[in-house]
């Protein structure tokens, strides 16, 4: 699923065509998506306050979340059992995130790999 955003993000922001688009850019875009940064906004489109984002893209957050919860478990957690059927489950919910992902129209996923990417500023 990081991936997923971090791919995307960089295809939408400065093109997904190989010979038409910066690879600088294109890399340092991918690189640009920070975990912890990620894991905030994900609570932030996912929280109370309205952010704008169709239903779709929120169940995305959430799963964002949740599967980054896994990761941290199983690469941190010395006394993690990892079970087969688990994992497979694990795996199908980042699958199903990922085709969310991807359903979602592209105005919104713009919106959301820039909310997840760039610093917030006040309107003021």
């Amino acid at each position: 699923m990081f991936h997923c955003v971090a791919a995307s993000g960089a295809d939408l922001l400065v093109g997904g065509d190989q010979s038409d688009r910066s690879e600088r850019a294109w890399r340092q875009t991918y690189r640009a998506l920070n975990h912890g940064q990620a894991k905030s906004r994900c609570k932030e489109i996912t929280g109370k306050k309205q952010m704008g984002f169709p239903v779709g893209l929120k169940d995305v957050a959430l799963e964002f979340i949740n599967l980054q919860r896994a990761r941290h478990r199983a690469d941190y957690d010395p006394a993690e059992r990892l079970i087969k059927s688990d994992v497979l489950q694990t795996i199908r919910l980042a699958e199903r995130a990922v085709a969310k992902f991807r359903d979602a129209q592209r105005k919104d996923r713009i919106a959301f790999v820039v909310y997840m990417l760039l610093d917030k500023r006040s309107d003021d």
